[in-house]
């Protein structure tokens, strides 16, 4: 009787690593049919512009920020949401 549960046992044993080594080795499915249609936030603050004229780094980030949010793949965020300001 002690031998029959050695030998069920063993054979448990046998199915166990089998299965668990046919497991280990199995090549991983990456599906690529669907893209990331959520665009991704982006804080783009307006750029300091050395001189009295501060218009132009502003206008440079207007620019930056309405071509990346027409990409599709970035939502500009709105800059009263910034935590800090732009130090000089």
């Amino acid at each position: 009787m002690r031998m029959k549960m050695k030998i069920r046992h063993f054979i448990f044993a046998v199915f166990a690593i089998a299965f668990t080594l046919k497991n280990a080795s199995a090549e991983p499915v990456i599906d690529i049919t669907k893209g990331n249609i959520k665009p991704m936030p982006i804080a783009i603050p307006d750029f300091l512009a050395s001189g009295a004229d501060n218009g132009v780094g502003v206008n440079i980030a207007r620019v930056v920020s309405a071509d990346l949010e027409r990409s599709g793949l970035f939502a500009p965020i709105d800059p009263k949401a910034f935590i800090q300001d732009n130090a000089l």
